[in-house]
């Protein structure tokens, strides 16, 4: 078996004030995986992407257990634009990502290569989106 390209052993997160919002998260993301985080609003989806990601804001939510590794490399206090470096982004929703851009052009922003790194595969789209329009069908693939 190879090793994963993420991997989350234990993983607890919590809230100041307002207790646990992950609790022992365990999981294993190979090269090439698509996984999906299902689950009702509070379950910690939100929560999990962004303690991976290091955009936990620190004055309310922290990591408290557990450990995240990406590509062999232990993330624990890393920075966010440092996890960036190793080839890791987050693609936010709704009101977080770039409204002036297309659904294309906000996932371009977020895989831009760091200087001096292989560059990730690049997304092209074969319908052109609207700036505004978040429905409808949409195909990207990876080339």
């Amino acid at each position: 078996m190879t090793t994963p390209l993420l991997q989350i052993e234990g993983l607890q997160v919590a809230y100041t004030g307002a207790g646990l919002g992950v609790q022992g998260l365990d999981l294993d993301v190979h090269q090439g995986e698509v996984v999906a985080l299902l689950g009702a609003n509070g379950a910690g989806k939100s929560t999990t992407l962004r303690a991976i990601s290091g955009y936990l804001p620190g004055d309310i939510a922290r990591v408290t257990a557990g450990s995240i590794t990406f590509g062999g490399v232990p993330l624990g206090s890393l920075s966010p634009h440092k996890r960036v470096r190793l080839g890791m982004s987050i693609v936010p929703e709704r009101e977080k990502i770039f409204r002036t851009l297309t659904i294309e052009e906000n996932l371009r922003s977020a895989r831009a290569p760091p200087r001096g790194t292989t560059p990730r595969p690049r997304w092209t789209s074969s319908t052109r989106c609207s700036r505004r329009s978040y429905s409808g069908s949409r195909s990207l693939r990876a080339t």
